[in-house]
């Protein structure tokens, strides 16, 4: 368990814990083998940081901002049914090197892996030879695909794609990795980004590295409907016609 500024308890899974761990492990460029004692110090005092900002009663989350520690960071906590205790569920870090390059309201994104999830759009890609294209071409909120070759390799989202590619091409610079392109889209729409994300890693599977994002997809209301889902000739049996037509109330598992 772990104590928030406020004084709230948060608990948090083991195995969420794991990937917590790898987030703040990749932001801090720890190198391998570094101690998980360290890593769980790191996350106790990010969470000894946090203030809680915002609340939605009606489906029992909570949204708290860090500053002040390694990191700076924006959790998403849920209360739990049974118990009423609050369990952390989502994290989003920036460290501290990076805040200078990021327009910091904007860069802490949260991605709440078991909200349902609605959205109809098409998607309407650009390829770009390199991130210093991507970076410099794409406008506006929307969603990327980093490729190595002709392998994706990770899918991400953003309400200012330039920004975060920004990121990517700091992190390619400083380990000396020039071999990245990109795919991008523009969602017209900020509130489809997360079901777009959530879709291509579902579609995508263990082609791409996301760590997060391994929950079922669940589908809200709205349904879900993204046609021309993957690009560059890209494929998935999860997306027939490469397109994903599901029902309010579906569940879109993870790829094989």
């Amino acid at each position: 368990m772990f104590k928030t500024a406020d004084g709230e308890t948060l608990e948090l899974a083991p195995w969420r814990m794991r990937r917590l761990l790898r987030l703040i492990a990749d932001a801090r460029s720890y190198p391998a083998g570094t101690p998980p004692q360290m890593l769980i110090q790191d996350l106790r005092l990010i969470i000894s940081r946090a203030r809680r900002v915002s609340s939605q009663p009606r489906v029992g989350t909570a949204k708290y901002q860090s500053t002040g520690a390694c990191c700076r960071a924006c959790l998403l906590a849920r209360q739990q049914k049974s118990s009423g205790v609050l369990e952390l569920v989502g994290l989003s870090i920036v460290p501290q090197v990076m805040r200078g390059l990021l327009n910091e309201s904007r860069q802490l994104e949260l991605e709440f892996e078991s909200s349902p999830k609605s959205a109809n759009l098409v998607l309407r890609w650009q390829y770009w030879n390199s991130l210093t294209d991507a970076m410099n071409g794409s406008r506006g909120a929307g969603i990327y695909m980093l490729m190595r070759g002709s392998l994706p390799v990770y899918v991400g989202m953003s309400q200012n794609l330039p920004q975060r590619l920004r990121q990517h091409l700091w992190c390619a610079v400083r380990h000396r990795d020039g071999g990245l392109s990109a795919w991008s889209a523009s969602v017209e729409r900020p509130q489809d980004l997360a079901a777009v994300e959530h879709a291509l890693v579902r579609a995508l599977g263990p082609r791409v590295s996301n760590d997060r994002l391994q929950g079922t997809l669940r589908v809200g209301p709205g349904g879900l409907t993204i046609r021309n889902l993957l690009p560059g000739g890209l494929t998935s049996a999860r997306a027939p016609g490469n397109q994903l037509l599901l029902l309010p109330g579906a569940e879109f598992e993870l790829a094989a």
